[in-house]
């Protein structure tokens, strides 16, 4: 099954043919980026996660300033 993924400033989406899934950063208390993934939580809840692998090195630093800024801007 293909997915896409698409981040924005807003959030993220993932589109199967089957299903589409819109989330955005503002439901997240904490981020945790790590070597794989970035993981996502909601209070001590796992909320999901994004695989890093599904982006090229410099998507994934975008991304990676993108959710820092975020965090310490307190809106994640």
């Amino acid at each position: 099954m293909s997915t896409t993924l698409r981040v924005t400033d807003d959030g993220y989406e993932c589109r199967t043919d089957q299903s589409t899934t819109t989330v955005k950063w503002s439901l997240f208390g904490r981020i945790v980026t790590g070597t794989e993934f970035w993981l996502f939580f909601a209070g001590r809840q796992f909320m999901g996660f994004l695989p890093r692998r599904a982006f090229s090195s410099e998507q994934q630093a975008e991304l990676d300033d993108l959710l820092a800024s975020r965090q310490n801007a307190g809106i994640a």
